[in-house]
């Protein structure tokens, strides 16, 4: 009860923060329009393009009832809650492993929508999950996830995804791995064009800042070079566009089809890989979350209550689930747009969610317009920058640091690496354990190393301290029997006692 009390906007609201609040929505609703149809598209790739329409409906869903319901019972006021990259990647793994399961027809309408059900309850499922991490007061101990098995997930999945565009950015439709050599004849230079005009596009937009948000620029562009090949010069090889997206009316029809679509028979093989996603999901989102809302004290000056965010985070999935929405966490950009743009509120998360309930109404059939080989494009730019963002800078540092530093980062490498490799062979809910066994691994070996660095006799070194004449006198006379010891790492009782045993044998 307390929770509902403090959660949801019980003050009377300030009319004075209105119109910074709305504008603070718009300007996020706008930012956000790109990463809900991408993210979506991202989540129900495996399906096939027939689904197109049912993953961008999910990612705009998630910021009408996830991110809705998240900033309602919050404990931030600006933050913006929106889907993002590793759980559409987690919600890919699974919806593909369903598939590999033989249990369901690819080629029959309602195997797939069994599967879209599996999906909404393992989005369901991971809010129940971070209800409970809030409630068991869980969230600094998952906000410790090493971060290099986050980047290990991401490089390996972007990897998988890029590999996946492949075939809508050339124009052709890929079914195996020998795909591209077997239709090499088939490659449409044109929609290979409109790909690459759209990942520059995207890549300028990011790097001079426009007004407009770089992805819903590089949508736009691409677009329009994709019909001014097809109408002036009369293109007749580009690539297809993703075609009408279906408005759905949310319903609570999910919360049924959840308990129909798992046959006793089949319940055994479908929950192993239901249950670690969920986990997985819940997880990363946790993290995510919490790394927003420390990010973002500084401009709100106020303390981040990071078990109550959870909570939130898991109300906001649970409910979206059962609507049909895909996984959101707390977003950096969209709350730090929010908040530049006027948000002060938390009704600025209210409108933003109803923004985007209206670009629904007003966009379907608009976006069905947009060409496959625009939106691989974008797809791919947005994989290749978090790859380049965070692991390549890693590179680039052990280049330039001390060989004190490189060993954290060779460390740091060997556990993104590791990760990566476990992505691309096995699957990424196995990634996410082996990447956080590694961690531990490497952090026992690291406090198990000597923090003893250097070792000088005081005859050696002198300090640049001022002292008083007699204290110099007293030094000068028993500076071969002082020793100064250089530290470097965590002193706790293992190190502590490595630590007296050397200074004993001097």
């Amino acid at each position: 009860m307390n929770l509902l009390n403090s959660g949801i906007m019980k003050k009377k609201y300030d009319l004075s923060n209105f119109k910074g609040d709305l504008s603070g929505a718009l300007a996020a609703a706008i930012l956000s329009l790109g990463g809900n149809i991408v993210y979506g598209m991202i989540s129900f790739a495996p399906l096939g393009p027939k689904f197109v329409g049912v993953g961008i409906i999910a990612g705009m869903f998630s910021s009408v009832f996830n991110g809705l319901l998240a900033t309602i019972f919050g404990s931030t006021k600006i933050m913006i809650s929106g889907p993002v990259v590793p759980a559409a990647f987690i919600l890919a793994s699974v919806i593909t492993k369903l598939i590999n399961t033989n249990n369901f027809d690819p080629s029959v309408n309602l195997d797939m929508l069994s599967i879209i059900s599996i999906t909404f309850f393992v989005v369901f499922l991971s809010g129940v999950f971070q209800i409970f991490f809030g409630l068991l007061r869980l969230g600094t101990l998952v906000k410790n996830i090493s971060y290099p098995v986050i980047l290990g997930i991401i490089n390996g999945t972007s990897l998988l995804i890029i590999v996946g565009q492949i075939g809508p950015c050339l124009g052709i439709q890929l079914n195996n791995s020998n795909g591209i050599l077997n239709n090499l004849t088939q490659i449409s230079i044109p929609t290979l064009i409109v790909t690459l005009c759209t990942i520059l596009i995207m890549f300028f937009g990011n790097k001079y800042k426009t007004k407009l948000p770089a992805n819903i620029l590089s949508i736009i562009g691409g677009t329009f070079i994709y019909y001014i090949l097809k109408f002036t010069f009369s293109v007749d090889t580009l690539g297809p566009v993703i075609g009408e997206v279906p408005f759905a009316v949310p319903s609570l029809s999910n919360l049924v089809t959840f308990f129909n679509v798992f046959p006793d028979e089949v319940a055994s093989y479908l929950f192993p890989i239901i249950i670690p996603a969920a986990f997985a999901i819940a997880i990363l989102g946790s993290i995510e979350s919490l790394l927003t809302i420390v990010s973002i004290q500084n401009i709100t000056q106020s303390r981040p209550q990071g078990n109550r965010e959870l909570i939130a985070q898991g109300i906001g999935n649970s409910v979206g689930g059962i609507f049909g929405g895909i996984p959101v966490s707390g977003y950096m950009g969209r709350s730090s747009i929010n908040h530049s743009s006027g948000g002060r509120t938390k009704f600025s998360g209210v409108f933003c969610g109803i923004f985007i309930l209206f670009f629904i109404l007003i966009l379907g059939k608009p976006i069905g317009y947009i060409p496959k080989a625009v939106m691989a494009g974008v797809v791919i730019y947005i994989c290749i920058q978090l790859m380049n963002n965070r692991s390549v800078q890693i590179i680039k540092k052990l280049y330039q640091r001390k060989s004190t530093e490189k060993s954290q980062l060779l460390h740091d490498l060997f556990i993104i690496v590791t990760v990566m490799i476990v992505v691309l062979m096995l699957n990424l809910i196995t990634a996410v354990v082996v990447g956080i066994l590694v961690s531990i691994f490497v952090f026992i070996a690291q406090m198990g190393r000597s923090i003893i660095r250097s070792i000088h006799r005081g005859s050696q070194i002198s300090s640049k301290k001022q002292r008083f004449e007699k204290s110099i006198e007293i030094l000068q006379k028993e500076r071969d029997k002082i020793y100064v010891i250089g530290l470097e790492g965590a002193l706790f009782f293992g190190s502590a006692d490595n630590l007296v045993t050397r200074s004993i044998k001097l």
